[in-house]
């Protein structure tokens, strides 16, 4: 029921990470004393247009992804023990499903139970989305799904089998993805690297887990994951991962702007970017920037409002709130949530949001080469790393 393991023994995991404007391949080496060791490491962007078919689409991230491993393959020329691959949006649908028995004679706790469960949630969540999903419009498969609280006779528990009760509350995560791309990944890897175990997971459930072990999120969380093309929100209750919502707003809506409007290539933006935001642009420059930014910002808090008052519906929404993403993006959005007292009507508190910060800093004791994440400043990395070295199963889970 549980994907929270023990540390892993020395070995290598290929993680990939098919986003929304880039795939990265990274090897990981995992080692006995706990820490985490990066061997290898590639990004490729993708050119990502939404209002393209899924096929046009799926060709330009399958591509990307091939380049990727390629260059993966010029500094790790082994072959890894277990291959983690995580779906940013808009590559998946995922939901906190509660499914609920109520007898009126006591009913026996076990895991035929849960089985039945948990087939007939993924049965009703694909029958759903299958040929739905947007805007990929390809067929669903299921990606993956954990039980993450139960409730017996009213009480949550974490050791229900073998108990009889006369109620039960089950709440299953569960996410799909895309049949094609993720055959296709399969059968890429297994070309390569021959047959090697692959589980295929989400970046908010890796966030949930991981953000479990290294913050308290008892009293709740909602944390906005910022790509290069989309924005997901997600909604984090009583320790449970409850809902996550996308929008199509990222960094590259940002870049491009700046490229259209300063008449720069796209390539050069994220340097004038990074001078910026390190104030080192001469005033004139900087000023055209700031306004720039500030019309994009403006841009992307009038859809996250909209996202805050869809999730917000039935109750509101915790009052702490994390930020990730690129430094600068992370940065330009939290000025602009701190203090907002017009988001404050969707809090618990209705007061303005309280910022809980998380960089690869707070992560990095995880690791034993330092210095690459001082280089790359990725976060979503050190969280895909530390999840595949401390919590991913890496037998196959089974399916119906």
């Amino acid at each position: 029921m549980h994907l929270f393991g023990k540390k892993r023994e020395k070995g290598t995991t290929l993680i990939l990470h098919i986003g929304s404007s880039t795939v990265d391949s990274t090897v990981i080496r995992h080692w006995k004393d706990g820490k985490i060791e990066v061997l290898a490491h590639s990004r490729i962007p993708t050119n990502f247009l939404l209002d393209v078919d899924f096929q046009a689409f799926w060709r330009v991230v399958k591509k990307s992804f091939e380049i990727s491993l390629e260059k993966l393959q010029e500094n790790f020329t082994g072959r890894p023990d277990s291959v983690v691959c995580v779906f940013t949006s808009p590559w998946f649908i995922s939901q906190t499903k509660i499914a609920t028995i109520e007898r009126e004679e006591g009913f026996l706790v076990d895991e035929k139970l849960f089985n039945k469960l948990v087939e007939n949630e993924i049965e009703i969540f694909l029958r759903h989305w299958q040929g739905k999903m947007d805007p990929l419009q390809g067929k669903a498969s299921l990606i993956e799904y954990k039980i993450i609280k139960v409730n017996l006779n009213g009480y949550r528990t974490q050791k229900p089998l073998g108990k009889t009760v006369k109620s039960l509350e089950a709440y299953i995560y569960i996410s799909l993805g895309v049949s094609e791309a993720m055959e296709a990944i399969k059968k890429e890897v297994n070309k390569i690297f021959g047959r090697v175990p692959i589980q295929f997971h989400t970046f908010p459930f890796i966030t949930f887990n991981v953000l479990g072990a290294v913050m308290n999120t008892d009293e709740g969380l909602l944390f906005v994951e910022i790509g290069g093309e989309a924005t997901d929100v997600s909604v984090v209750r009583k320790n449970i991962l409850e809902e996550t919502i996308s929008f199509r707003r990222g960094k590259n809506n940002l870049i491009r702007k700046i490229s259209s409007e300063m008449k720069t290539f796209i390539e050069e933006v994220p340097s004038v970017l990074e001078a910026y935001h390190t104030e080192k642009l001469n005033p004139a420059s900087m000023g055209k920037i700031n306004k720039l930014v500030d019309e994009s910002m403006t841009d992307w808090l009038s859809l996250f409002k909209e996202s805050l008052k869809m999730i917000s519906e039935n109750f509101p929404l915790p009052q702490n709130i994390l930020i990730i993403g690129d430094h600068i993006i992370q940065h330009e959005v939290t000025k602009r949530i701190e203090g907002n007292t017009d988001l404050a009507q969707y809090t618990v508190f209705e007061k303005p949001f309280s910022i809980t910060r998380i960089r690869t800093p707070v992560l990095e004791d995880f690791f034993s080469n330092r210095k690459f994440f001082d280089d790359q400043k990725d976060i979503f990395l050190s969280l895909e790393a530390i999840f595949a070295d401390r919590f991913n199963n890496t037998e196959e889970k089974p399916t119906k």
